[in-house]
């Protein structure tokens, strides 16, 4: 498998009604993560700590740039937190290849911050909270 450069990155919440927000222009960091549940079943006695299995769980946060002028994306995204939208992301552009999957799931969008700083860009963090399984897809 080969090392990769992160230089592209594809990101779109869809909250349906024809409010798709596809943010991938403005993206500098997304951060995607898969959690296995632990179920202790360790009797008194054992000797060592036992476990089965539990549910998955997945979360994701990105960082876009503050945009006031690329359709209304500030409005668009600060009116989808505490919604469950469809996001769709990637490494790199729309369409899944070998080396292009792309994700699919339903998510929480749990909390948008606004972040402005004296001589900083100003950047939106978006944090999700999987609401359904997410799949993988390549071609």
């Amino acid at each position: 498998m080969a090392n990769k450069v992160a230089t592209n990155g594809y990101l779109l919440l869809d909250s349906g009604g024809g409010n798709s927000i596809d943010v991938s222009a403005n993206l500098t960091s997304f951060d995607f993560t898969v959690d296995g549940k632990s179920i202790p079943v360790t009797a008194m006695g054992d000797s060592w700590e036992q476990a089965l299995a539990g549910l998955k769980s997945w979360s994701a946060s990105a960082t876009i740039l503050y945009d006031d002028t690329a359709a209304t994306q500030d409005i668009k995204v600060n009116a989808i937190a505490g919604t469950n939208v469809v996001i769709k992301f990637g490494p790199s552009g729309s369409s899944p290849g070998a080396t292009t999957p792309i994700w699919t799931g339903t998510c929480l969008i749990a909390s948008i911050t606004n972040n402005w700083a004296v001589g900083a860009a100003m950047t939106m963090s978006i944090s999700m909270q999987g609401a359904a399984a997410v799949t993988r897809a390549e071609v």
